[in-house]
């Protein structure tokens, strides 16, 4: 894990929301997440390991009905020991997309300084949720890989 100030700013993001989460077509250990703008069209899929979607899930749903875990998951704990050190979790940002693989930032903040932690898409998206901050893509990304997608709505 490296450790950078934010390189993109926040002129160069969309906000995001997780869409859906899906199998894939294949089954295995393999999910996708398919996260989508809050004021567009543009998806983002990426892969994830099934434990992560599941987690990602397991967070969606605890949002949305207000029951948390008995115990916290890693996610929330991350959010809990930040917090414990007088920080917080500012954002999520999905960055870019080299040889088929998602790279995103976990953006940290303690009183004036702000930091930029490379992290795997599938935790920034974890972190995000359980602390309730907000995801963000790279605009030039979902620029790139929506103009790649084909999407249909399922038919009734």
């Amino acid at each position: 894990m490296t450790e950078h100030k934010p390189e993109i700013t926040l002129d160069d993001l969309v906000p995001i929301s997780v869409w859906r989460i899906a199998s894939t077509p294949h089954g295995g250990e393999k999910s996708v997440v398919i996260l989508r703008e809050d004021h567009g069209e543009g998806l983002l899929p990426i892969a994830v390991g099934f434990c992560e979607a599941a987690a990602i899930e397991k967070l969606i749903e605890a949002r949305a009905t207000g029951r948390l875990s008995l115990r916290p998951l890693t996610h929330e704990l991350v959010n809990v020991v930040i917090e414990r050190l007088s920080g917080n979790v500012e954002r999520g940002v999905i960055t870019r997309l080299e040889h088929e693989t998602f790279f995103a930032r976990l953006v940290l903040r303690r009183d004036d300084a702000e930091w930029s932690l490379d992290a795997r898409p599938s935790d920034v998206i974890s972190v995000a949720l359980a602390g309730g901050v907000p995801l963000y893509a790279a605009r030039d990304l979902i620029e790139q890989v929506s103009g790649c997608l084909l999407y249909t709505s399922p038919s009734p």
